[in-house]
């Protein structure tokens, strides 16, 4: 749901702040709702991040949801 909310955004400077947000509470290491994915998908968000984008948690939403 996180992620969805993410596509919407418009601004380019809320955009990145909600990427942050996301990232912190469910991707990276000891998250408070961490997620189960794997080191490579990571990897690929991670990057994706540099410039935010509304396809950045694309590969980590469909890991997510195959699981």
């Amino acid at each position: 749901m996180a992620c969805e909310d993410y596509k919407k955004i418009k601004s380019p400077v809320k955009m990145a702040e909600k990427a942050k947000k996301i990232y912190e509470e469910f991707i990276q290491s000891e998250a408070p709702k961490e997620v189960n994915i794997d080191h490579f998908t990571k990897e690929i968000t991670m990057k994706n991040l540099v410039e935010p984008s509304p396809s950045s948690f694309d590969v980590a939403q469909k890991r997510i949801y195959a699981l």
